[in-house]
């Protein structure tokens, strides 16, 4: 069995498609860091700047005496007002360094740009505002900081600031590169039937070799490289606090947890998917005998979880919704579709599913004997 790991190891490990993924995590987890400084992301100035202009934009549309305090558009217009207050307390405590006043305007802010959710816009559409739970996210963590008094984040300055934003990407773009690696598993079965004919193996002892490789892999992709990275990077600028709250929705609400927790359910969360699909692209490559089959198939409905907004309502009990990570620990699932979902309903599901379709393929590999 010890052999048969080895084998399959590097089979995974040094094909060269894999290759090509392994050197895009090595350039994303050190060249973000570069992006992210050279676009100003998550500067808490240049944002609420940017949110400043666009209320106040929106705001030059209403007519003050057209509408009535009681009409959608004469709530709205009270809303925006709101949210150039809350605003406007933010740029004043970073003006002059009080905690206090950036959070009672995120706060204020977070709230605001909720009931604009709630009004629908009503003739503020063009209104620049996050996803509705990044909103709810912001609000969450703002009042947890509230509570334990600490500081907000201003800018991506450590290791710890840097690991919040680099797990976000890698919950996007994780789902996508683990069907590419995944998605040539048990080919070599197919295409070369002599390669383990004098090893003594079944197919439980084949099917967990690729498991296993796939999970090795991964686990290096989502987990190591990005530890290694922040480790180094802590050793440079500093680690920051990794106990600063994150929003996760872990199940049934949005709550904050710390930094560092929340980076390695989403790498977990990660490694769940790569055994579900490693799963699913051995039973499509023994239907299709096709990588590209194979992966198209998969990337198509990755595609179509990221972008329908009826699909999780529909399809619930089967694993597809959960597939895109960032939707379920950012709570998407919770507040737009209203599904009592989380990071371990999803992780349930993936796990659940996975087995159901190992059990199928084992009976019918042990029946076949491949």
């Amino acid at each position: 069995m010890r052999q048969l790991n080895a084998f399959f190891q590097r089979q995974v490990t040094f094909n060269q498609k894999n290759l090509v993924v392994e050197l895009f995590m090595i350039f994303l987890v050190i060249g973000l860091f570069f992006v992210i400084k050279f676009q100003k992301v998550a500067d808490l100035k240049i944002d609420t700047f940017r949110i400043q202009q666009s209320v106040q934009s929106s705001y030059l549309r209403y007519d003050a005496r057209a509408y009535s305090k009681t009409s959608k558009k004469g709530r709205m217009q009270q809303v925006l007002n709101e949210q150039l207050s809350g605003a406007g307390k933010i740029d004043s405590g970073l003006l002059i360094q009080d905690a206090s006043m950036i959070l009672n305007g995120q706060v204020e802010l977070a709230q605001a740009q909720l009931k604009s959710y709630s009004l629908n816009f009503a003739g503020a559409e063009g209104l620049l505002i996050p996803a509705k739970e990044s909103v709810i996210g912001n609000l969450v963590v703002a009042q947890r900081l509230q509570k334990s008094h600490d500081s907000p984040r201003h800018n991506i300055q450590n290791a710890a600031d840097y690991g919040a934003i680099l797990f976000q990407v890698i919950a996007i773009c994780a789902p996508f590169l683990i069907a590419y690696l995944v998605g040539d598993s048990w080919l070599v079965e197919l295409e070369h039937k002599s390669i383990l004919k004098n090893m003594p193996v079944n197919f439980f002892e084949k099917f967990t070799a690729h498991i296993k490789a796939n999970l090795q892999l991964s686990a290096g992709l989502f987990l190591v490289f990005p530890a290694v990275a922040l480790l180094l990077m802590g050793l440079v600028t500093g680690f920051g606090d990794w106990n600063y709250p994150t929003a996760f929705n872990l199940m049934n609400s949005v709550i904050t947890m710390p930094s560092w927790l929340a980076g390695l359910l989403i790498a977990l969360y990660s490694l769940a998917i790569t055994i579900f699909m490693s799963v699913v692209a051995i039973w499509l490559n023994k239907l299709t005998k096709n990588f590209y089959a194979t992966v198209l198939s998969i990337m198509t409905i990755l595609v179509i979880v990221t972008f329908s907004q009826t699909l999780p309502l529909v399809l619930y009990l089967t694993p597809i919704p959960y597939l895109n990570i960032a939707y379920v620990y950012s709570g998407r699932f919770l507040l737009n579709d209203h599904l009592p979902v989380g990071w371990l309903t999803g992780m349930v599901m993936i796990l659940i599913w996975s087995v159901a379709i190992f059990f199928i393929l084992s009976r019918q590999g042990g029946a076949r004997n491949d």
